[in-house]
């Protein structure tokens, strides 16, 4: 009597798991976020496809009072969407926990020092008046880029303690826009990422009051970094001096125990 029952639902459940699989497994993820979920899911299939099918026929079955039947079924079907709800909770969450443990997240918030004249600039023309002119800047022409080798700051006070350099290009990439290309990377010299970069990269429409940049990579502590930093003009200190702010918001993987070039990752 109860083998039957057993069988019926396990049955059941089992063609349910499967098809979960396949429906689970066929979203596309990246590698490096989150893991197949059949890697978890079909842990719990194997006792299902392990089933004693010696007890598919029961004669005693056929001898049970229908009130009796009525209510094996009423419990099975109670026990096979618990079951499944289960199987399904497992497949997604289980990869979240794993994601969770392979990542570390960075948070840092800093200062960069645009100064564009004066015996102490940090910026230089490289490409100037070659386009045609800009239709909203006027002087400026599309095309216009500039190098920089800002001073990096933890506050955005001239005096500040420095702990880096923000060295790359901008470009004036529209031609109607007020809107320029950032490439730059970050070196710390200070801190607890000391000898680490940051590389940021993205599109800065100047006169909005919070522009979101990507994180495209680091090296050191910060190898492999990814995540966005919100850039914003912090001080206009003047006319050739500007404090930037850079708050970062990233994510690094956690070396593997295998890498014999592992580094520890500290947080701030």
């Amino acid at each position: 009597m109860t083998m039957c029952t057993k069988s019926s639902y396990l049955s059941l459940l089992q063609s349910s798991i499967q098809a979960t699989v396949v429906a689970d497994t066929s979203w596309s993820w990246p590698d490096h976020q989150r893991p197949p979920a059949r890697y978890y899911v079909s842990v719990l299939v194997f006792p299902v496809a392990a089933e004693d099918k010696s007890h598919q026929s029961c004669s005693a079955c056929h001898s049970i009072h229908p009130f009796t039947q009525n209510r094996m079924a009423a419990a099975a079907n109670r026990v096979v969407p618990v079951l499944l709800v289960a199987v399904v909770l497992g497949g997604l969450l289980a990869p979240e926990m794993a994601w969770a443990r392979r990542w570390q997240r960075v948070r840092l918030r800093l200062y960069m020092h645009d100064v564009i004249g004066g015996p102490e600039r940090t910026a230089i023309r490289l490409i100037w008046g070659v386009g045609p002119p800009h239709a909203s800047m006027p002087g400026r022409t599309f095309g216009d880029t500039v190098a920089i080798d800002d001073l990096v700051t933890e506050g955005p006070g001239i005096g500040s303690r420095p702990v880096g350099r923000a060295q790359g290009t901008y470009m004036l990439s529209s031609q109607h826009e007020e809107v320029i290309v950032v490439a730059i990377t970050v070196v710390l010299t200070a801190g607890p990422y000391n000898g680490s970069t940051l590389v940021v990269a993205g599109r800065d429409r100047i006169n909005d009051d919070t522009r979101e940049l990507a994180v495209v990579g680091g090296t050191g502590d910060l190898r492999g970094a990814e995540g966005y930093v919100l850039w914003r003009t912090a001080k206009v200190w003047s006319e050739i001096h500007m404090a930037l702010e850079l708050d970062v918001h990233a994510s690094v993987p956690l070396p593997d125990n295998d890498d014999d070039d592992a580094v520890a990752v500290e947080t701030q």
